[in-house]
């Protein structure tokens, strides 16, 4: 049965297991090396409970529901080769979070720890004074008592011995002042001291405060500093900064970087780095303004840095790293949208009643030749609420479209057609085109066809897209970079799509060709 949120001994359970990275009350990581170590078991026969179990888990713990469902998926990512991979940027997310909080509880953990010796501090400040004045109380009342007492003393000693003790009287007179003043000294000595020691914690108990400051304002910072700004950037140099001035301390910077983790070297050269980090923004300003003609420059947009470096080069004829690019387009968000799949995208399925041709290809579409290994296949296109069809046939050397037809319905004779557009061109020997099993390509029509044009026949696996990838890649870089079709009629999107054409031809240039259009790198191939 499926079992709910995970106790906290289950969870401890399950975190000293060796097979277990990281386990949550409604997750559970587990090791690439056990999800492996499950395959081989269940290729060899065990149960998925059984492998569980003799790996160490609880059954009655993770449940039965939490088990199939760990069990269907890893298989299904070991079938797609992915295995691992998924788990392994989660665990990074998982553990760059779990840093985070660790830093934040030890943060708040040195804020109550420092907070407390502050109170304890003043506590002990407040305990010495009282007793420093009551010490102080109790000196005068007893040296005010012993000057009562002599003088009585005195008093006596001069009415009995007057005449006979007067230069006695006096020496003992001079005595006693002398040792007033000199204890007198060592109290003021006494006082002074004590007084020092004041000033001394008074200025430690500054410093604490300003510690406590900085790390609140850097425990306030803690989100933004995880996620946007690393230790040594710009808020905390700026915060240590703002302390000291605030709190009008010196000789504090060493305390303040060691709490906030970051080097003093670090914080003096931000200081002394203001007018290179300004000089920086003004350098970055003024090549964003290059690459932003560079992008606007191309007549189809969602185009990446790589794309952006090329116009540059063979436009603008300017040289600039492609990190940089990358970076000069992040910092001002610049973006370039990820190609996403199509979700109305759909697979012919018809009887076959005609002969399907042998996988000849085996996605070796590179040969160093062009014109001799062709890929077609055929694309739909939703515009005013009715499809219309693309057949397009493309050169696997030098991915370039050497026939196109447009059809409003899905007849074998627009693919036929197709063909018929490439027969007076100079094929290499053995050319061979490529295509899926779609009943257009499986029909007698078209492989009669091949056959008067004498090129052979080769198609994919069932249900497997990458065996013509070049093919399926260039429709949705098409789809992506063409404006919004919906509005067309036939003849607009004809026209569009015949204007795209001649652009990914002549125009668009590829880092897989060496940075040249197709047409060009044909043209290179055949001299």
């Amino acid at each position: 049965m499926a079992r709910g949120i995970l106790t906290q001994d289950e969870l401890d359970q399950l975190n000293d297991n060796p097979y277990v990275i990281y386990a949550e009350e409604k997750r559970i990581v587990y090791s690439n090396e056990f999800k492996f170590l499950f395959i081989n078991e269940l290729h060899s026969g065990k149960k998925p409970s059984r492998i569980f179990t003799d790996a160490g888990f609880d059954i009655s713990v993770l449940g039965s529901k939490r088990i199939e469902r760990a069990a269907a998926r890893w298989k299904e990512s070991f079938a797609a080769g992915t295995l691992g991979s998924y788990d392994d940027f989660h665990l990074r997310k998982i553990h760059a979070a779990n840093e985070a909080k660790r830093k934040k509880i030890e943060i708040n953990k040195t804020i109550r720890t420092q907070s407390s010796k502050i109170k304890k501090l003043e506590h002990n400040i407040e305990i010495q004074k009282s007793k420093n004045e009551s010490k102080l109380q109790r000196q005068k009342a007893r040296h005010s008592l012993e000057i009562s007492d002599l003088k009585q003393q005195k008093a006596d000693l001069l009415q009995h011995q007057k005449i006979c003790h007067s230069e006695e009287i006096l020496s003992l007179k001079s005595k006693h002042d002398r040792s007033l003043e000199r204890q007198r000294v060592i109290l003021e000595k006494t006082v002074a001291e004590k007084q020092l020691q004041l000033d001394r914690q008074s200025e430690t108990i500054a410093k604490l405060r300003a510690e406590v400051d900085v790390l609140k304002k850097a425990g306030s910072l803690e989100r933004r500093r995880c996620k946007e700004t690393a230790p040594g950037k710009l808020p905390i140099f700026e915060l240590i900064k703002s302390t000291i001035e605030k709190f009008s301390l010196k000789g504090c910077v060493k305390m303040l970087c060691d709490s906030l983790g970051v080097a003093r070297s670090s914080f003096y050269h931000y200081v002394n780095s203001c007018s290179v980090r300004s000089n920086r923004l003004d350098r970055d300003e003024k090549l964003f303004h290059t690459v932003k003609a560079a992008f606007d420059s191309i007549p189809y947009k969602n185009k990446g840095s790589r794309s952006v470096r090329t116009v540059l080069l063979r436009n603008f004829s300017l040289i600039i790293n492609r990190k940089c690019i990358q970076r000069i387009m992040r910092k001002f968000n610049l973006v370039c949208p990820i190609r996403t799949a199509n979700p109305y995208k759909g697979i012919w399925k018809a009887s076959k009643e005609d002969v399907v041709a042998p996988n000849l290809l085996q996605r070796k579409f590179k040969t160093g030749v062009p014109l001799k290994v062709l890929l077609t296949d055929i694309t739909y296109l939703k515009h005013q609420g009715s499809f219309s069809y693309l057949s397009l046939i493309l050169d696997a050397e030098t991915n370039e479209p050497i026939s196109y037809v447009l059809s409003k319905s899905l007849k074998v004779d627009f693919v036929i057609d197709s063909l018929k557009k490439i027969e007076h061109l100079q094929f290499s020997e053995d050319v061979l085109i490529h295509s899926d099993q779609g009943v257009h390509y499986t029909s007698k029509a078209f492989r009669k066809k091949l056959k008067e044009m004498n090129i052979r026949q080769s198609m994919s696996r069932k249900g497997n897209c990458l065996d013509n990838a070049s093919c399926e890649s260039f429709f949705g870089h098409m789809k992506q970079e063409l404006p919004d079709i919906r509005s067309l009629s036939f003849d607009e999107l004809y026209s569009e799509i015949d204007k795209y054409m001649r652009y990914y031809r002549y125009e668009r240039y590829q880092e897989n060709l060496f940075r040249l259009t197709p047409y060009e790198y044909h043209s290179l191939l055949a001299s």
